[in-house]
């Protein structure tokens, strides 16, 4: 489908029989610079790709018509997870860029009304990624002046992620540094 409206992969796999095995996403590009990143795994790390529970993302997704046909996108607090998520794992090590701030921001705001914190926070636990809104949501209520529940900053405070969490993440360096604006 995507192929018929002129997008194609920027960087084709070597082994494309091997795609949906070892990768958890592939980015495509149309003729004229639109981009699209269509994903099958939230995550590329072997624990998320194999072991996140994806049912309830899938009952949360919203439908989205791109081209004319209809595709499905992440709910807002799966939204937020994700950039939140993506944003700690991918990039935690490196100085973050302020478009990936910006990004989880923009999601806040576009359904601060709708967005349901309680379940993103129960979601967050339940996939092992409370790490990452722990670093990423206070960061914008304090700096970015978003606008975040204040219980939501509380429960992010006062709890700790789950042992295998934090097993998980035991050799990564995890903070937010300043970001830069590049």
């Amino acid at each position: 489908v995507l192929a018929a409206q002129g997008y194609a992969p920027l960087h084709p796999p070597l082994r494309p029989a091997s795609l949906l095995e070892d990768e958890n996403e592939v980015f495509l590009r149309r003729q004229g610079g639109a981009d699209l990143e269509l994903h099958w795994s939230l995550f590329d790390f072997p624990h998320y790709r194999y072991h996140l529970p994806m049912e309830p993302f899938w009952s949360n997704a919203r439908p989205l018509s791109l081209g004319g046909t209809l595709t499905w996108m992440l709910g807002p607090e799966d939204q937020v997870l994700y950039l939140c998520a993506h944003l700690v794992l991918h990039h935690g090590e490196e100085q973050p860029r302020l478009l990936w701030f910006h990004d989880v921001a923009e999601v806040i705001a576009h359904d601060s009304g709708q967005l349901d914190w309680a379940a993103l926070l129960e979601r967050a636990r339940d996939c092992d990624l409370f790490l990452p809104l722990q670093q990423v949501l206070p960061h914008l209520a304090g700096e970015w002046k978003v606008p975040i529940p204040p219980f939501v900053l509380e429960r992010l405070q006062e709890s700790r992620p789950s042992p295998a969490e934090c097993s998980l993440h035991a050799l990564s360096l995890i903070h937010i540094s300043e970001p830069t604006d590049s």
